[in-house]
């Protein structure tokens, strides 16, 4: 019973632990995107911040499409990294439940092994025991 026990939860640990690893992946790769938008974002707010600061006056009709166009981009990207956000947290959410319960499945594991190897451990000393009494009335039989 014991056994059957602890391969079920043994088994339920190794895919508590698959499905985080899965969680985890799809959670790296969200904060990876957002990473990009926000680095496309920055990259576009020092172009407008170096143009701007531009005295070439032959840019001028270059800027007055640029600066519109930039600003568009850049809320784009903050709608984009906006909407991964909600997803982000709640993978977050999910690792951290998912979290709990591998460890719920870990503790009650770890639990139940040691009490099995104490178990073990009491039935060899018993055994022991008995072989050592067994030896030793034998030997009193022999002397008497």
């Amino acid at each position: 019973m014991k056994r059957r026990r602890l391969a079920a939860l043994s088994l339920l640990r190794r895919l508590k632990k698959h499905e985080m690893e899965i969680i985890n992946r799809e959670l790296g790769n969200l904060r990876l995107r957002s990473t990009v938008l926000n680095q496309q974002k920055q990259s576009l707010v020092d172009d407008i911040q170096h143009q701007t600061h531009s005295v070439d006056v032959a840019l001028t009709p270059y800027m007055q499409r640029f600066l519109p166009a930039a600003k568009s981009e850049i809320h784009s990207l903050d709608e984009n990294i906006a909407k991964l956000e909600p997803h982000i947290s709640a993978l977050e959410e999910q690792v951290s439940e998912g979290f709990k319960e591998f460890k719920t499945f870990d503790i009650m594991h770890n639990s139940l092994s040691d009490r099995m190897r104490q178990d073990q451990e009491a039935r060899e000393v018993e055994t022991a025991e008995e072989v050592l009494l067994s030896r030793w009335s034998q030997k009193s039989r022999c002397v008497e």
